[in-house]
């Protein structure tokens, strides 16, 4: 077994949990965990909670200091340069007759879930498994910096509901193709446009009108969308995100978003990112974005109080804000231009940037 461990020497939490605890399915996360910190050059950024999800373990949030030691399931999220890139645990193997095997969940890039998560109740060989469809991703992901890191758990979808939330014209399109009008109505329309035939029935007139004041609503917010989405692709957009699995921890992205083509989004071109601990005091983006956050954390709490939001547990500036399953999951605040984003499922596999605060219109 490896003989140290890295982690932050401060986080008291992972102090308290990395010792030998005699709840062996834990202690095997431990060993996995060294292990893979020695043999890959990680480090141990956050212990997190694991329960069972559909039959496949899930990282459900981080642990705290008012958890007691060895009363949890537990996973070690590991990381480059506090950068998480996966996560490991272990667990009873039902094809095994009961025994423990490691389990090693990649998250540093959106994957196909099985593609993403390997196993095996020998050490050795799940290292090897690691080293060979990963390795070249812990070795190069950082060291080559913007062009390898992408965009992470920033997904095309998720681009998407972010700038729909503040721009999406062909909703809007939509909306008026529904508006419709009683075949008698649509009749004496045409008939008062063509030959000049007045409109007698007033309760029909009443309905004319006011179909047509929809349409003219519907037109100026059209108007008003389209200048929205213009700006949206105009300048960069500063993604200031958390994860609910790595407290204190912050990925800062800036970004442009190239204009929707052929009924998909492009992938955003990523201009520069960082990742930076405790607050934005420690963000080189710190003079240009703290005015702005410091009005959202003012007008927060009214801007999200018609929805199911809590803050998270880790982060200074985010709320973790429950859409349900038939909405969106952004938010927009026209007043701050600024973009609120949650992840649908609490149990998603990815644990960075799972919420996201979108600055549009700073530079």
């Amino acid at each position: 077994m490896a003989k140290n461990i890295v982690f932050d020497q401060n986080n008291n939490v992972l102090k308290a949990w990395l010792p030998n605890t005699g709840v062996e399915q834990n202690d095997l996360a431990r060993v996995i965990a060294s292990e893979m910190c020695y043999k890959f050059g990680l480090q141990i950024v956050s212990v997190a909670k694991v329960q069972d999800v559909w039959g496949r373990n899930a990282v459900s949030r981080p642990l705290t200091k008012d958890d007691e030691v060895g009363t949890h399931k537990i996973g070690f999220v590991l990381g480059i340069e506090g950068m998480p890139v996966g996560w490991v645990t272990a667990r009873i193997s039902d094809q095994y007759g009961g025994v423990y095997q490691y389990e090693y969940h990649h998250t540093l890039y959106p994957r196909d879930m099985d593609q993403s998560y390997t196993q095996s109740k020998n050490l050795t060989s799940i290292l090897n498994k690691v080293k060979k469809k990963f390795l070249g991703e812990f070795q190069g992901s950082y060291a080559e910096g913007i062009s390898n890191f992408r965009s992470e758990n920033i997904k095309s979808h998720e681009i998407e509901e972010m700038i729909h939330s503040v721009s999406n014209p062909q909703q809007i399109q939509n909306e008026k193709r529904r508006i419709d009008m009683p075949i008698e109505m649509r009749e004496a329309v045409v008939n008062s446009l063509i030959d000049g035939v007045p409109i007698e029935d007033k309760s029909m007139l009443e309905q004319v009108k006011n179909v047509h004041a929809k349409f003219n609503a519907l037109t100026a917010e059209l108007n008003d969308t389209n200048r929205n989405y213009n700006k949206l692709h105009e300048k960069p957009i500063y993604m200031l995100g958390c994860s609910r699995m790595i407290p204190n921890m912050y990925t800062l992205i800036k970004l442009v978003q190239p204009p929707k083509k052929e009924g998909s989004f492009p992938k955003p071109i990523i201009l520069d990112y960082e990742v930076f601990a405790d607050g934005l005091e420690n963000s080189k983006y710190k003079d240009k974005l703290t005015p702005v956050l410091t009005m959202w954390m003012i007008a927060k709490n009214d801007v999200l109080k018609d929805t199911k939001h809590s803050p998270i547990v880790g982060s200074l500036y985010h709320d973790a804000v429950q859409f349900g399953w038939d909405k969106g999951l952004a938010l927009y605040d026209d007043a701050l231009d600024i973009v609120c984003y949650s992840k649908r499922d609490e149990h998603d596999t990815s644990i960075i940037l799972t919420d996201i605060i979108a600055f549009l219109d700073v530079d």
